[in-house]
């Protein structure tokens, strides 16, 4: 009868213990479940999660695929402390498919220097999987910024994959720099989170 539940006391929260009623189908029957069973297979969250910056500049060689350094203390989220800073490189911790996200920042330093060609990438357990490259150029403009960004979804096996960022910058002229800055907007970073399936 409705009134068995439009009878009762009013809550306006529930504890995980607390249990609500269900019908099951496959019984023909009213059971009933705790809370914390019943919100278990529901929803999810976008962790492991993790941000980190370049605070300082780290020059390369015109045409060379490097391998992006970052700076552990400009790591600003890492929640499952899954972020390598000894090898600069993200391992999650738990299985699944991960969105990647990297914004490269290239300069030419030195004389009037000329960024002509910007590659950014992705390379898991070692081998590129994924890249994104602009062709362009600031003549005459010494410290004029290229930011291409790269994103990916990945699938990791929570143990041993891993993902890194690297980076090629080609100049005609002046030294190519993977730009780092203790201003947000103005540094590279990489980041990624997992994917509610």
């Amino acid at each position: 009868a409705a009134s068995i539940i439009t009878g009762q006391t009013a809550e306006t929260s529930i504890a995980t213990d607390d249990t609500i009623l269900i019908h099951d189908t496959s019984a023909s029957a009213l059971r009933k479940m705790t809370r914390a069973n019943f919100v278990s297979g529901i929803g999810g969250t976008n962790t492991p999660a993790f941000l980190i910056r370049k605070t300082s500049d780290q020059t390369v060689s015109d045409g060379a695929t490097t391998k992006v350094t970052f700076d552990a203390s400009a790591k600003d989220v890492d929640t499952n402390s899954d972020w390598d800073a000894t090898n600069n490189r993200f391992t999650p911790s738990v299985a699944g498919k991960y969105y990647f996200f990297w914004k490269g920042q290239a300069s030419s330093t030195g004389g009037n220097g000329t960024v002509e060609t910007v590659e950014a990438m992705f390379y898991k357990n070692g081998s590129v999987v994924a890249a994104t490259g602009m062709a362009i150029g600031f003549e005459n403009n010494n410290g004029r910024y290229v930011a291409p960004l790269t994103f990916t979804i990945l699938d990791m096996n929570g143990s041993s994959d891993y993902v890194e960022a690297y980076q090629s910058i080609y100049v005609s002229s002046g030294t190519p720099t993977i730009h780092g800055s203790s201003s947000s907007q103005w540094s590279a970073m990489f980041g990624g989170y997992k994917i509610i399936e």
